[in-house]
């Protein structure tokens, strides 16, 4: 049985943190050393938390232990305050795994050999004089809301005892002091005008059916990789005669049962379609169409066909939306010229509500 003197003696943990840093990348083995970070939710920036744990033995010394699992995947991101029960301010997120968006700024031209990061998570680098250090890599993005600046903490749960980097060590008041800012960036404009536009005038040419595929290819450096289709894109009256690829922008009467339809073709790869897919029956509905002419998802059709159907002119009004590798939304309207017998395209704006 303790002694009142004995009980009064605190015990001594058995765990700590010995080192417990956060940090942005540092150059070399592939990093982005990068704080920023584009509006939208889908760009990333990798931070890194830098962890030493350690045990006491049985001699009373400590000695470098690895991390529990579920240690390692309490490692977070923080807003920075004194606050163990800290969280993400609003409009930011954590991940634990990189997606597959391009990291830092587009600027305009092709990407840098630097500008690929190393996915391991984590790694242990050995450091001299220091034992084992390991490095957990954690992803920020930031949706929307108030884009400033914003100073963060790292938090990790070890042997149940929450640690943050700015608080003091309760056994031995050493001091765990390190943060991170990190910036919001508004996305750049891609006007239509900065797009590379070709259009293929002979994709399919037969008696009563003319077909136009239409490309847009952003500049060097970007690629689309989400074709996000209107949302309220025009229905034909007759389902029956409406593609199961095919967003309709509008539609028109041009008389004797000729119709000239105009919309986008949705889907994240490019490959090639069949008449089926714009519009049923009508001509050469199993007639392939090369749709794969230039590497790019942002495509359209202008479908010029003998069509048993009675849509009179109609004119949808939504937005077709664009995401690049960088994670940045592109918004665009589909429009006409020459009496609805070509396509144009017009950048227009959606903004992201706060």
């Amino acid at each position: 049985m303790k002694t009142a003197e004995e009980s009064e003696v605190p015990e001594k943990p058995e765990f700590r943190l010995d080192v417990f840093e956060v940090e942005l990348p540092r150059p070399g083995g592939g990093n982005v050393v990068e704080s920023g970070v584009y509006v939208g939710g889908r760009q990333q920036c990798q931070v890194n938390i830098i962890v030493k744990k350690e045990k006491r033995n049985e001699e009373g010394k400590w000695v470098a232990v690895t991390l529990e699992d579920h240690e390692r995947k309490s490692a977070t991101l923080v807003e920075y305050s004194t606050d163990k029960k800290a969280t993400l301010p609003k409009g930011w997120s954590c991940d634990t795994e990189r997606n597959g968006f391009v990291m830092g700024p587009w600027v305009g031209r092709l990407e840098g050999a630097g500008s690929k990061t190393d996915y391991t998570n984590p790694i242990i680098q050995p450091i001299p004089g220091m034992g084992p250090l390991e490095d957990i890599k954690r992803y920020m993005r930031f949706d929307k809301g108030n884009a400033l600046n914003q100073k963060f903490m790292a938090k990790i749960v070890i042997e149940g005892v929450t640690y943050i980097t700015n608080m003091v060590r309760e056994d031995d008041d050493e001091i765990f002091q390190s943060s991170v800012t990190l910036t919001p960036r508004e996305p750049y404009a891609l006007p239509a005008e900065r797009l590379d536009h070709w259009a293929d005038t002979y994709a399919l040419t037969e008696y009563k059916l003319d077909v136009d595929i239409y490309y847009w290819t952003p500049p060097p450096g970007l690629r689309f990789v989400e074709n996000i289709v209107p949302e309220n894109a025009v229905k034909l009256l007759d389902p029956t005669v409406q593609g199961d690829r095919f967003a309709i922008y509008y539609t028109h009467d041009v008389g004797s049962g000729i119709r000239q339809i105009g919309g986008v073709i949705p889907g994240n790869t490019v490959n090639n379609i069949t008449m089926n897919d714009l519009l049923k029956k009508t001509v050469g509905q199993n007639k392939e169409i090369i749709a794969n002419k230039r590497n790019t998802i942002m495509r359209a059709a202008r479908v010029k066909a003998w069509l048993d159907n009675p849509d009179v002119d109609r004119q949808g009004s939504s937005v077709w939306t664009l995401v690049d590798n960088y994670g940045c939304e592109h918004h665009y309207f589909l429009s006409w010229a020459d009496d609805r017998n070509v396509l144009q395209l017009i950048a227009t704006s959606k903004p992201i509500s706060s």
